[in-house]
């Protein structure tokens, strides 16, 4: 199988892949998996891509959506996250699953093979979203739909109103790489908006008609402070220490901020809101035929896209 270039840095490593499945894959992958399975609604008996797998936090209730009846072919790049979604249990009464080696910039499938190709959580890092998005359509059949959950800045509080907010005192604002936004509600709806907009002229240019995207939230429980710290979700955490000049200064920001989610915590632990953008659009059923554009899903945020 052809791809776009080999999976590098912490993808390809196997200890990474059993400390992510431990992690992220529990504690917020599948709060995003939900808001994605509702949007897509896999129809029992259909056949599925899932795209970028990781360690299957999305393939279970995918497969299990999709019922006895159902195809399955989830795929990752990275052969050490796709060892661990392979060698879980399926569910009872789920679809056939097959695990396949492959980028999503270069699928080996042929074109208009799936019903529905789904991504939870991988096209926001890969190299070419706007290829992926052509890629992806590349192997819908003409009617077949495309959905898929990306983070952003906004997806973590009150982790990033704390960094901020630690980030003005003046030892931080000295240490910073470069100025800080000033994080308030209107400016995390306008980055929300930029990312919702980004997005959908990502799916129409790849020839997508009747998008939709969806924002959700929901509250990620994590044991402690320094285990929400040490998981790092959606690389957030290793993003915001490296806007450090001076670490020294950085550990001591980190170590605020840690106190000030430790008083947070409760008999649950360390609350987390997770929001997450999901999209949905349809390939033509036939080519040049267009669909009937339709309404936004209710998002959790304001929005201004008209």
């Amino acid at each position: 199988m052809a791809t776009d270039a080999a999976p590098r840095g912490i993808w390809v490593d196997t200890a990474f892949a059993e400390q992510y499945d431990l992690t992220f894959a529990r504690q917020v992958a599948p709060i995003v998996a939900r808001a994605l399975l509702a949007l897509a609604a896999p129809t029992p008996a259909s056949l599925v891509l899932e795209a970028a797998c990781g360690t299957g936090a999305f393939t279970l209730p995918l497969a299990q959506a999709l019922g006895p009846a159902g195809r399955l072919v989830s795929s990752d790049q990275a052969a050490a996250m796709l060892r661990v979604a392979a060698r879980k249990s399926p569910l009872s009464r789920s679809a056939q699953t097959a695990f396949v080696l492959q980028d999503l910039l270069a699928l080996a499938s042929r074109p208009e093979t799936f019903d529905l190709v789904a991504c939870n959580l991988g096209m926001h890092v890969v190299s070419d979203p706007a290829r992926a998005c052509r890629e992806l359509g590349r192997v819908l059949r003409p009617g077949g739909r495309l959905a898929f959950s990306v983070p952003g800045d906004w997806s973590l509080e009150p982790f990033w109103t704390y960094f901020w907010e630690r980030c003005r005192g003046p030892d931080a604002m000295a240490a910073l790489r470069q100025a800080g936004p000033a994080w308030t509600p209107d400016h995390i709806a306008a980055a929300l908006d930029r990312d919702r907009l980004q997005w959908r002229q990502h799916v129409e240019r790849a020839g997508f008609e009747q998008v939709v995207t969806s924002v959700d939230s929901d509250i990620a429980w994590f044991s402690s402070a320094e285990d929400f710290l040490a998981g790092n979700p959606f690389g957030h955490i290793g993003r915001a220490r490296d806007m450090f000049s001076d670490r020294d200064v950085g550990e001591c920001v980190f170590r605020d901020i840690e106190a000030r989610l430790r008083a947070d915590a409760s008999a649950h632990g360390v609350p987390m809101q997770v929001t997450v953008l999901s999209v949905l659009a349809y390939r033509p059923p036939v080519e040049g035929a267009g669909i009937p554009r339709r309404a936004e899903r209710g998002p959790a945020r304001p929005s201004r896209e008209a």
